[in-house]
């Protein structure tokens, strides 16, 4: 037996067997690994955007939402389709690119403009100032170059993205002490990056900005979710934890990322903003 086999083994052993490991779904029937195989193929690209989101793709399964701690919604199964999910929080970058294609308003302390384009001060900084209507916006844009179905996540697939496979833990990264791991109690967001990904490799999902979700589309309010860099406590940080925001809300805690499927598939697109590309 090789070195290499010896160690495994030694660990299997010391583990207990497969049943130690990270598992999803209600009691924790399935484990990461036997997540539904995606047929989703690879994830949406053209030549016409410089600056792509980098997508990850997300198997789909059943989860168990939210959370026997107080103040968190009662547990329940949800099943989830296949889905793409972009890696991190949309960039300045990124943004850019759309506000100059589309010619939309903006005004924040991120960018600069320049005869009427926008620039980015810092590329690799998650984008914030966004309203739910001009994020849903983004999507959609982004929807019609990559020829996919892209759009704000609905709770329930922000959620499952991120707890990451990990069954009943209050964390993206599982059950540790936030520090070092997420962006919370600073005086600004990070860079993307700048905090070790969840299991299914897609980076600040608790912190840094918290992050819109998909609403109705007669709703007044839009749900966010993740946190931000201006929590002061970690239960803000809490895979379930929910806040509704006013739709116009623009600030420096507030960001997104998108979803993508093939077109047909079922992705629901968000609905169009009045006055918004």
């Amino acid at each position: 037996m090789s070195k290499r086999s010896a160690l495994i083994l030694l660990a299997v052993l010391l583990c207990g067997g497969p049943g130690c490991f990270p598992r999803v779904g209600s009691g924790g029937e399935k484990d990461f690994q036997g997540l539904e195989k995606t047929k989703l193929g690879k994830p949406p690209r053209t030549r016409a955007m410089p600056d792509l989101p980098a997508w990850v793709t997300l198997p789909g399964g059943t989860a168990t939402l939210g959370s026997r701690e107080p103040g968190a919604p009662e547990p329940r199964e949800v099943e989830v389709p296949a889905f793409w999910m972009s890696r991190s929080e949309i960039t300045t970058a990124q943004f850019a690119q759309f506000l100059n294609d589309t010619g939309a308003p903006f005004d924040s302390p991120q960018f600069y403009n320049v005869r009427g384009r926008h620039f980015p001060r810092a590329a690799q900084d998650a984008v914030a100032y966004v309203s739910y209507d001009l994020a849903a916006a983004y999507a959609r844009w982004a929807g019609h170059w990559l020829k996919a179905d892209v759009s704000l996540p609905t709770e329930d697939e922000w959620e499952y993205a991120a707890r990451g496979g990990l069954f009943a833990a209050p964390y993206p990264w599982g059950w540790a002490d936030p520090t070092n791991r997420a962006a919370f109690n600073l005086e600004r967001a990070q860079p993307i990056g700048s905090y070790p990904p969840n299991p299914f490799k897609l980076y600040d999902m608790a912190g840094n900005l918290a992050e819109w979700c998909r609403a109705d589309p007669d709703a007044v309010h839009a749900p966010v979710r993740g946190g931000s860099w201006s929590e002061r406590s970690e239960i803000f940080l809490r895979v379930w934890r929910r806040v509704e925001m006013p739709r116009d809300y623009r600030d420096a805690d507030v960001g997104f990322r998108v979803i993508a499927r093939p077109r047909g598939e079922g992705t629901r697109a968000d609905p169009p903003a009045p006055g918004a590309p």
